[in-house]
């Protein structure tokens, strides 16, 4: 089969379990509209419909943090939309809208230690999510077979909403198992059958993803694992890129300690850029040491260079700004610098990031000794 050939094959599966998808929501809303005999039934339908994705979405998460938690994993982030709950940090946020994904809920985890991360632990973990779902799907359709009944009334019928919820658990069994055919985010089936694919290596590369799983669900630096780190480093055939990733976190924590060591991150900044060579972000790390912390302002104000494109103004690039500022006595532009950091950090992520709660204090503190 011909690379078009399986391209135009996918593309079909994908039309077809799209289509299912739909039909399925049709006649659960169809479902709940039927539960209702007075006026307005569609909205009352629609509020059914809300309240049902919901809860399926949330036992569906649920066995997968059940799970997690039995197979000794620690979820990180637990999200059934609108709602997103980071765990270490304990920030409940609202999802909006510019953070909404076709999925309606997922969790995050890793292994509390490398004995733990194991390929069964990860299935059991995966499997979890769409059982749950089963499980609920089998309760409400019991429900609306025998005990629900003796609640209907003249004028609503819990068995059918129960009935309506049936088939939105049992869309959440089915459509987690199969391949995800609304974005290219994977399904749980997806993963599970890449996890048993003959090429996966997952002891080899899950301890480089999980580390870049904290960094994305904004676990702080100082506060990542020691045996995740040193597992890290010892990936046999670390590619370039990773190695590259590995020494920009190892600056990141040093800069991230309660007691920052200054002398070791001017070590860790100067080997990075020999090894690996100069960027905005390696930039942005060493004009804010200097500025914070080594009390340079002529060096920081050296080192602090234009990123060459708009999409590298990232948070820490505005931090370091506003620390030259801060330094060099400027009120107004530290300001304006920390508001601009604030403003990237909203749109980066729905969560708190706790280490430029310490980065704003950090650079206002140093405006204050001047």
């Amino acid at each position: 089969m011909s690379t078009s050939e399986a391209s135009t094959l996918s593309l079909a599966r994908k039309n077809i379990l799209r289509a299912a998808s739909i039909c399925l929501s049709m006649i659960t809303f169809l479902v709940y509209l039927n539960a209702f005999r007075d006026q307005p039934q569609v909205v009352y339908a629609g509020i059914c419909w809300l309240v049902g994705r919901f809860t399926s979405t949330l036992a569906h998460e649920c066995g997968h943090a059940a799970a997690a938690s039995y197979c000794n994993w620690r979820v990180l982030t637990f999200v059934v939309r609108p709602f997103g709950l980071q765990v270490p940090n304990r920030n409940l946020v609202y999802f909006k809208p510019k953070f909404s994904t076709t999925n309606v809920g997922w969790i995050t985890t890793i292994p509390n230690n490398l004995a733990h991360g194991t390929r069964s632990n990860w299935a059991l973990i995966l499997v979890a999510g769409p059982a749950a779902s089963l499980l609920l799907a089998l309760v409400a359709f019991g429900g609306w077979a025998t005990y629900l009944r003796d609640f209907d009334t003249g004028s609503v019928s819990v068995s059918r909403i129960g009935l309506g919820l049936s088939f939105q658990a049992l869309y959440g069994c089915v459509f987690s198992i199969l391949p995800n055919s609304f974005s290219d985010t994977p399904s749980d089936g997806t993963r599970l059958r890449s996890l048993h694919a003959s090429h996966t290596s997952f002891e080899r590369d899950q301890p480089i993803v999980w580390l870049a799983t904290l960094a994305i669900n904004k676990v702080r630096l100082r506060d990542r694992p020691d045996w995740l780190i040193d597992a890290a480093r010892n990936v046999p055939g670390v590619t370039a890129e990773a190695a590259k990733f590995l020494d920009s976190h190892e600056i990141g924590v040093v800069l991230d300690a309660k007691y920052v060591d200054a002398k070791r991150a001017r070590t860790l900044i100067d080997q990075y850029r020999a090894k690996h060579g100069a960027n905005p972000w390696l930039n942005a790390c060493d004009a804010y040491l200097c500025a914070v912390w080594e009390a340079d302002a002529q060096r920081a104000t050296a080192t602090i260079v234009l990123p060459p494109s708009p999409d590298e103004v990232t948070p820490m690039f505005l931090a370091a700004e506003a620390a030259v500022a801060a330094r060099s006595g400027q009120t107004k532009t530290t300001m304006s610098k920390l508001r601009e950091m604030e403003k990237a950090l909203r749109a980066a992520s729905p969560f708190h990031d706790p280490t430029f709660t310490d980065i704003r204090s950090q650079i206002k503190a140093v405006l204050n000794s001047n």
